[in-house]
């Protein structure tokens, strides 16, 4: 290019009017902004474990600030920010919340925010251990995805030899058959203290024993309890319940039976073991005209004042006494002397099947 065609352009420059000039500065400034603009500022999608999301431009690198000042949500230094920029221009932020988790082990409390995780990784974090059949509530592999609290548990074993004498404890059986003479009292079967001679093993959680088990046993022998009858007003004879869909009145007798016979009832004891039916005697069976009530039948048997109550029973015997008085019913009982002091008394009979 000559001298003179540029001497020409310069003037030709110079000469433009004043707002040509601002003109072209302006876009240029607006120019090297938007490159500025694009080069330093992206586009942020932001969500957190709150289900929250927002999507906002930033240019700061700043996570923290840019979740709490651009994108106004929660977050702390106990937060966890992972952010993943895709490609230029474009990321996603995620804060996973910390919340407080307590361990409540040896008498003390250990709190420590996190994130979600399991209670090992809890107990890991927060130099928490563990021994032999120490354990945790909730368990190890749990997931703790909010404020929670671990308890752990220290268990310990203590093994001992025991020789020692147990007492026998006295158990009490009721019935209405002592009506006559309230203050009675019938010996049913002897106690006898029992002995332990063995090794055991007490299994102790937190100081307290929850378990003791037998490691080797050296000749113990249970306790036998001392059982003895005693009178208990309106207490059954018979331990039979009533039949499933019979309803009872609130003295226990049935509302709901085909028949009620008014019978004398004697009282008796065999060692046959069966009756003539072939069915088996013991409380709650008796003996009957089988043409009166068929074997089987199921019936309630108590005096007319409730005084005397037999209860629930299955006539499975006959005896010689049908021939005199087939209204009669010979109640079964599992020791002579109870039979004995049935004596004779009157009794209704409700036929329920």
């Amino acid at each position: 290019m000559s001298q003179r065609t540029k001497e020409h352009i310069r003037r030709w420059i110079f000469g433009l009017p004043m707002a040509v000039w601002v003109t072209c500065l302006t876009t240029v400034c607006l120019a090297a902004t938007s490159l500025f603009l694009y080069v330093n500022t992206n586009l942020v999608t932001i969500t957190n474990s709150d289900g929250q999301k927002t999507v906002v431009f930033a240019q700061t690198i700043d996570k923290r600030l840019l979740v709490r000042e651009i994108a106004d949500m929660r977050c702390s230094e106990d937060d966890i920010i992972t952010y993943d920029q895709a490609k230029h221009g474009y990321g996603e932020l995620h804060v996973e919340h910390a919340f407080p988790v307590t361990i409540l082990v040896d008498g003390e409390k250990i709190t420590e925010n996190l994130i979600e995780c399991t209670v090992a990784d809890a107990l890991d974090i927060m130099g928490v251990t563990l021994s032999g059949d120490d354990y945790t509530e909730p368990a190890l592999t749990a997931k703790i995805e909010s404020a929670s609290s671990i308890a752990v548990h220290r268990v310990t074993y203590n093994d001992y030899t025991k020789n020692e004498t147990v007492p026998f404890e006295t158990q009490y059986q009721y019935t209405s058959l002592f009506y006559r003479s309230p203050e009675r009292k019938m010996v049913m079967q002897n106690g006898a203290d029992g002995v332990i001679n063995a090794k055991l093993r007490d299994k102790v959680v937190d100081g307290e024993i929850v378990e003791t088990s037998v490691i080797e046993d050296y000749g113990s022998t249970e306790a036998v309890p001392e059982i003895i009858k005693v009178y208990g007003e309106g207490a059954a004879v018979s331990s039979m319940t009533a039949p499933e869909g019979v309803t009872l009145d609130e003295n226990g007798i049935p509302t709901q039976y085909s028949a009620v016979l008014t019978m004398k009832a004697t009282g008796y004891y065999s060692a046959a073991g069966k009756g003539a039916s072939g069915l088996g005697l013991s409380y709650g069976t008796f003996a009957v005209d089988p043409k009166v009530i068929p074997y089987g039948t199921r019936v309630y048997i108590a005096s007319a004042d409730g005084k005397f109550v037999y209860g629930w029973a299955m006539p499975t015997d006959t005896g010689s006494f049908i021939h005199t008085n087939n209204m009669q019913v010979d109640l079964f009982y599992e020791t002579y002397e109870e039979s004995y002091i049935n004596a004779v008394q009157e009794v209704k009979v409700y036929i329920v099947g």
